[in-house]
């Protein structure tokens, strides 16, 4: 696992936000398997009753594995604001007053 904040503030960025939003993709996870069940038959008839099955185990075993190992960082990183250009030495500045 990397440590993402550390990995975007050594690259000279400044982390505005991270958050961990696994939970969030796991209703995507719950309804592949809710669609690979529904439409069954069709996934036999394609892929055979084999690779469907394992398929749909695979799928079953998702949320468990993400619950226990998985994370989903989420950050926002800024590039810092460039600092004003100096004057060059030799310009000239006028006095208007």
């Amino acid at each position: 696992m990397s440590d993402w904040p550390a990995l975007f503030t050594r690259h000279g960025l400044g982390v505005v936000d991270y958050r961990d939003i696994l939970s969030e993709t796991l209703p995507t996870w719950e309804h592949a398997r809710a669609v690979y069940q529904r439409r069954d038959g069709e996934v036999t008839r394609r892929l055979g009753r084999r690779l469907a099955d394992r398929i749909l185990a695979s799928l079953e075993q998702i949320p468990g594995i993400l619950a226990r190992h998985g994370t989903y960082p989420v950050l926002c990183a800024q590039k810092p604001m460039a600092q004003a250009a100096e004057p060059c030495a030799g310009e000239l500045t006028v006095d208007l007053s």
